[in-house]
């Protein structure tokens, strides 16, 4: 124990002592300080990946400068304050620095330190030849190609289910083609992957296009069918010899036509192939997500027909149906072009024509190959395609025997839409007005924040932590009350989200950018004014939720040539985000928690802000030439020794008490709780105070749970605290705490809970981190009350991670009220559950304990709001 309880009075420590003291505590908050900066400027790019505003290279060039200026900060002052306690620390900050400055210099290696995804790497990863198509990433889309990169995003998170294949890149193509000794070793590889795929399969379909250098195709694509297993490599390299350095290809044309995108703009730079198992599949297709002609104007077509014919003398196009379904979930069908056939014709769902349908309620099945919840079904993945590649697409999709949907291949629209209908007048001043008070009557709600720029249309789906993916609809509006982490597993299947409250730089918005998912966070009263089922159009952009599907809103963006996937700047960011803004280092007490483990900036930033509070609390043991900092005394009516350890702004001390002055004989100097300044602080302890949340009610034990506590109560608190335990074992509490700051260590009998808050005005600086453990009661008892601590965090949107009886929560950018409620709760919680943990003999116990919470917590905020 490091607090001098015994100091004699009015001892001060000397001059250079107190003057290094305030040095290193000036240390500290330089790194909270540069951590924050860090995180804005983190949440900026995150922002202007989801469209909020346009960029060019010198903003990647500064922010990338201006991170490292600031991470590099934060590892000197960690060094300074711990005396160079974390050398290692520059070491990582090198690599991810290096490998920062690859990504600006136009390389392909976004993956970070130990990456082998270069050029150079071994046969069997990516660029080094030869992949399955589910392993490929959208980073690798250069290499890997379009098609490749866009199919696993869909199996990935859109929960499609995609054909077995395996992709050979730009580089292995390329070794192929040129042949020698490398050549061999890539063809091994590539017919032993085969094999082992297609186990049991008599032939192969191989796919070769031409593509640029972002991956997208740059000339019309070659394929054969039919290959042999054992002529797989020989056959692949015979197309690949075929094709010129052109667009132009040689061999069979696919059928989806010529070029990627309109006047193919890239060069080509390289060949890709693909290579898939062929199976039964005994209907196939294509489908346009956007088919500006035809039957029905902007509209999903797709095309359908038996994989070997219909048992009619039609020519394949004669026998094809044609169906054109609307672009906006639920993806209802506009009109189809159904041949004749015969009505003993056996369909691919085994019934005939004209028999009873159950997906129809009754009405007979025509002779129609596909019926509408397939349709449906297709609709939404195409949408969701032409939302990753950032334009229309085409999908080559086949059914197997099951009836399910199966795709095949996917690629960039070959028809460029037209911006403006032709042979249209001039649109008056008076009639954009008249537009505008059209799109002003169907304002359904507007405000919050743009997280994804877009505009979406589609059913309204109410969204909880506990909906779970496949009961969300493809295609639908998502509207949540909270941005919470745990709605992320559902954006895949979402064309757009709205929710009440949270703000754009948590991981959820996060994820909405990187599935270029429309989504606007904080729409004041959104839940209310948006009943499910509703059709609604989100735009994004503007941060407004109109009443219906707003057609001109949805053809506008049709043809929008803003900033998309394949912009190489667009690329660059993504790249660098992935080196600099995940958090994967979070928990303290895991073995790889060290500076090895730091595997981006933010890992990094994370884990200097958990070792320099550990320095603080243990600078006693740790620098024992220097004197104890003065800490005072918070008086609180209550059953708690409280110890304020101010680094900033945190208390108001009364002049006479500046360096313990005024100190009482044999303790530190006490202070009333109207000198705390620290807002974090004063939120706990509003809440840690509040009428009913202390139980002074002795606790029920029964012999087991002495025997319990005594065994591992406190065995259990100090395991969990890691650098806190020490401390915990005291039964001492701590807060260090400033203006807007608190690290908090409090034990409350054989509870033990941390909490570290950083509340601003500024929405993405803000951050909270729990954690529980510990108890007296039976190891049963305190899993349930660990439960309990869980399910309550989860409501106030915190990611939760729960490991025996130890909980941990973390809540990112909020606002500022918000947070100050969450924290608040947070100390109603701990309060709550002081001896809770005695009382939850059974699971009945734990729901009634979570209803007596949530009881509490209402009436305190009808107290709060008078």
């Amino acid at each position: 124990m490091w607090w001098p309880f015994s100091r004699r009075a009015g001892a001060q420590p000397p001059a250079d002592t107190r003057w290094r003291i305030r040095a290193l505590f000036q240390n500290f908050r330089r790194i909270l300080a540069c951590n924050t900066q860090a995180l804005e400027r983190m949440a900026e790019m995150d922002q202007a990946l989801g469209g909020a505003y346009i960029f060019d290279r010198a903003f990647l060039e500064a922010s990338v400068h201006d991170l490292s200026r600031l991470v590099h900060h934060v590892v000197y002052n960690l060094n300074a304050l711990t005396g160079n306690g974390y050398v290692a620390l520059y070491d990582r900050y090198e690599e991810l620095r290096g490998a920062l400055g690859g990504v600006l210099a136009g390389g392909m290696d976004g993956a970070g330190p130990g990456s082998d995804s270069g050029a150079g790497a071994a046969a069997g990863s990516l660029s080094g030849m030869v992949a399955d198509v589910r392993d490929v990433d959208w980073e690798q889309e250069p290499a890997a190609g379009f098609e490749a990169a866009c199919l696993a995003r869909l199996a990935r998170h859109h929960g499609a289910r995609i054909a077995d294949a395996l992709v050979t890149g730009t580089t292995g193509c390329a070794v192929l083609a040129v042949g020698g000794a490398n050549a061999d070793v890539v063809a091994r590889d590539l017919r032993d992957r085969a094999v082992r795929m297609g186990s049991g399969t008599a032939s192969f379909t191989l796919r070769a296009c031409p593509v640029d250098e972002t991956g997208r195709p740059a000339g019309r694509e070659a394929e054969r069918t039919g290959v042999a297993p054992d002529i797989l490599p020989p056959a692949l390299q015979d197309m690949l010899r075929d094709m010129t350095g052109d667009a132009a290809t040689t061999g069979t044309a696919g059928t989806m036509g010529t070029t990627g995108t309109a006047g193919t703009a890239g060069s080509v730079h390289g060949v890709v192939a693909l290579i898939l198992p062929e199976s039964p599949l005994p209907v196939s297709g294509w489908l346009h997500s956007h088919a500006p002609m035809g039957p029905v104007r902007h509209a999903v077509l797709v095309e359908a027909r038996f994989a070997s014919g219909d048992g009619t003398e039609h020519a394949p196009r004669v026998s094809t149906d044609r169906y054109a379904l609307s672009r906006v979930h639920p993806f209802d069908l506009l009109c189809c072009e159904i041949p004749q056939r015969a009505a003993n014709l056996p369909l691919p769902d085994g019934h005939e024509p004209l028999a009873p349908s159950d997906s129809l309620r009754g009405l007979l099945r025509g002779s129609a190959l596909l019926e509408p919840p397939f349709l449906q079904g297709l609709a939404g993945l195409a949408m969701a395609a032409e939302r990753l590649a950032g334009q229309p697409v085409e999908l080559r999709w086949g059914m197997d025997p099951e009836g399910r949907c199966v795709l095949l291949g996917v690629r960039p629209s070959t028809v460029r839409l037209a911006t403006e209908p032709q042979n249209q007048p001039e649109e008056s001043a008076d009639s954009e007005d008249n537009a505008d008070d059209a799109h002003a009557m169907h304002v359904l709600r507007h405000g919050g924040q743009t997280v994804q720029m877009g505009v979406a249309a589609g059913g309204v789906v109410r969204l909880t932590e506990a909906t779970r993916p496949e009961d969300c609809p493809l295609g639908g509006i998502g509207v949540a009350r909270a941005a919470s982490p745990n709605l992320a597993p559902l954006l895949g299947r979402l064309a757009g989200l709205v929710t009440e409250f949270g703000t754009t730089a948590g991981h959820l918005a996060t994820v909405a950018r990187e599935l270029r998912v429309p989504a606007v966070f904080g729409m004041p009263g959104v839940c209310d004014a948006a009943r499910p089922g509703d059709i609604v159009t989100l735009d994004a952009g503007g941060t407004v939720l109109y009443r219906g599907a707003v057609e001109g809103l949805l053809h506008t963006t049709d043809a929008d040539e803003d900033l998309h996937p394949a912009a190489p700047e667009y690329r660059t960011l993504r790249r660098l985000l992935r080196l600099v803004a995940p958090l994967d280092l979070v928990d303290p007490d895991a073995p790889d928690f060290s500076p090895a483990g730091c595997r981006t900036y933010h890992d990094i930033l994370h884990f200097c802000h958990e070792m320099s509070v550990e320095a603080l609390i243990n600078l006693r043991d740790t620098r024992p030439e220097l004197a104890a900092p003065r800490v005072h005394r918070v008086r609180l009516n209550l059953p708690l020794d409280l110890r304020l350890l101010d680094v900033g702004d945190g208390v108001a001390v009364p002049p006479g008490m500046a360096d313990g002055a005024g100190a009482p004989s044999g303790g530190d100097a006490w202070m009333d709780l109207s000198a705390v300044r620290s807002a974090p602080l004063l939120a706990f302890l509003d809440g840690l105070r509040a009428e009913g949340a202390w139980s002074h009610r002795p606790a029920r034990l029964r012999a087991g749970d002495i025997l319990s506590g005594m065994a591992g109560g406190t065995g259990n608190a100090a395991n969990g605290a890691g650098p806190h335990a020490e401390w915990a074992a005291t039964g001492a509490n701590l807060a260090i705490a400033g203006r807007d700051y608190l690290n908090l260590t409090l034990r409350l009998g054989y509870h033990f809970t941390v909490l570290d808050v950083l509340l601003s005005d500024n929405p993405n600086r803000n951050h909270a981190y729990f954690r529980f453990a510990g108890g007296m009661a039976d190891p049963a008892r305190r899993v349930r009350r660990a439960h309990l601590v869980r399910n309550v965090l989860e409501e106030l949107g915190f990611a939760t991670r729960m490991r025996g009886d130890m909980v941990t929560g973390r809540l990112r950018a909020m606002e500022h009220a918000a947070l100050r409620d969450a924290v608040a709760a947070l100390g109603m919680l701990t309060a709550f559950t002081r001896q809770v943990d005695t009382t939850l003999n059974d699971d009945a116990d734990l729901v009634r304990a979570a209803t007596d919470f949530r009881l509490l917590r209402e009436h305190s905020q009808r107290q709060a709001r008078g």
